[in-house]
C-alpha cells in the first residue's frame, strides 16, 4: 500500500479566485473496498478507463471517502458517509482499493466560488480543458480546468533526489543519454496504444510511462564521474503475469546489489530498492511469466514509472 496524493487547480480567467482541490489517498493493489456499516453504499457507478480515472472522479466529487476500481469491467464504485474505522477491503484480483486519508481533503467541504457560466447570444465562447474531458460552448467567461497527479514513494521526498516520470517526453521515443542525469540505453518513453495491456496500470503520472525495448535488458550508466542511487519505482508488467524483473547494480565492475521482482500485468507493484546505492551502472532484464490471456499483444516488456533516484 503506498499514499498517492492528487492536486486539482481550478483557474477561472476574468475572476481572482482560485480554487485548489487535494487529498491523500492509500492505494491497495488486489484488494476491493467495503463497508462494515449499514449506511455505507457506493454512490456512484460508472465505467471509467483507468484508476487514475477513478481516482479524479473521487477528487472531483467532495463527498468521496473511498473508491473501487475493477480493472476486468473498468467500473469505478465510489463511496461516501463512511468513518474510519469502519474502513475496510477485502482480497480481490483485478481490483483497485482507494481509500481518502481522513482530514486531509482540501476543502472539507462543499465550498460555491463567485464566478458562474452562463449562456448569452454574445459572439464570445467558453472552452474546458481537463485531462479527460473537453466542450465548447457559447459564454460570457473561459474556463481552464488541470488535473495533476503526482505520486511520493520511498525516498523521493529527500532533499536531492529526483522523481523521474518521463511525462516530458514524446511517446515512442529513445530516452535520451543525459535524461535527469543519467545515460540510457534501451529505454523509450511510451504512452499505452495498445487496447488491452498493463501500460494503463503502470502508468503512475499523467500520461507517460518508460519501457524496455523488444522486451530485452535496459541500462542506466552514470554521466562522467557521477554516481547514482535507486530509491524506488512503480512496475507492471506489459502482457505476462509473474513477469521477473531482475535489478543488478554496478560500481567499478562490481556487483553491489542483485534482487529480482515479480510483476503482474494488471496489478502495479511498488518497488523499493534496497542497497542499489552509489551505482555506475544499473542493468535491468525481464524473463519467464504467463501470458495473460486478455492482454493484446506477447513480449517480456515491462512498464516502469516514477522512478526515484539520486544523483551524486
Amino acid at each position: 500500500m503506498f499514499e498517492i496524493i492528487l492536486i486539482l487547480f481550478l483557474l477561472i480567467q476574468q475572476s481572482a479566485a482560485q480554487d485548489m482541490r487535494s487529498f491523500s489517498i492509500y492505494i491497495i493493489a488486489n484488494s476491493q473496498f467495503q463497508c462494515v456499516n449499514t449506511t455505507c453504499s457506493p454512490f456512484n457507478i460508472s465505467t471509467t478507463e483507468s484508476a487514475l480515472k477513478c481516482r479524479m472522479k473521487c477528487l472531483h466529487q467532495i463527498q468521496c471517502q473511498a473508491a473501487s476500481f475493477q480493472q476486468s469491467l473498468s467500473t469505478c464504485q465510489l463511496f461516501a458517509n463512511i468513518l474510519d474505522q469502519y474502513t475496510s477491503t477485502f482480497a480481490q484480483l483485478n481490483t483497485i482499493a482507494m481509500i481518502v486519508k481522513p482530514g486531509t481533503r482540501i476543502p472539507s467541504e462543499p465550498t460555491t466560488t463567485s464566478s458562474s457560466t452562463t449562456t448569452t447570444t454574445s459572439s464570445s465562447s467558453t472552452t474546458s480543458t481537463t485531462t479527460t474531458t473537453s466542450s465548447s460552448s457559447s459564454s460570457s467567461t473561459t474556463t481552464t480546468t488541470t488535473t495533476t497527479s503526482t505520486t511520493t514513494l520511498l525516498g523521493c521526498e529527500s532533499v536531492g533526489n529526483t522523481l523521474v516520470t518521463f511525462d516530458d517526453l514524446a511517446s515512442g521515443t529513445v530516452i535520451p543519454n543525459s535524461y535527469n542525469n543519467i545515460n540510457w540505453n534501451n529505454a523509450y518513453a511510451f504512452i499505452n496504444s495498445y487496447a488491452v495491456s498493463g501500460y494503463p496500470t503502470g502508468t503512475v503520472s499523467q500520461n507517460c510511462t518508460s519501457l524496455n525495448g523488444g522486451g530485452t535488458s535496459m541500462t542506466m550508466t552514470c554521466v562522467g564521474s557521477t554516481l547514482f542511487t535507486l530509491y524506488s519505482a512503480a512496475f507492471t508488467a506489459a502482457w505476462n503475469d509473474n513477469l521477473q524483473l531482475n535489478v543488478v547494480g554496478y560500481r567499478s565492475g562490481s556487483i553491489i546489489a542483485n534482487s529480482t521482482y515479480i510483476l503482474q500485468v494488471f496489478s502495479l507493484s511498488n518497488i523499493a530498492f534496497t542497497g542499489f546505492s552509489n551505482l555506475d551502472t544499473a542493468i535491468f532484464s525481464t524473463s519467464g511469466g504467463t501470458l495473460n490471456p486478455t492482454v493484446s499483444s506477447s513480449g517480456l516488456h515491462y512498464s516502469m514509472d516514477n522512478l526515484c533516484i539520486s544523483v551524486v
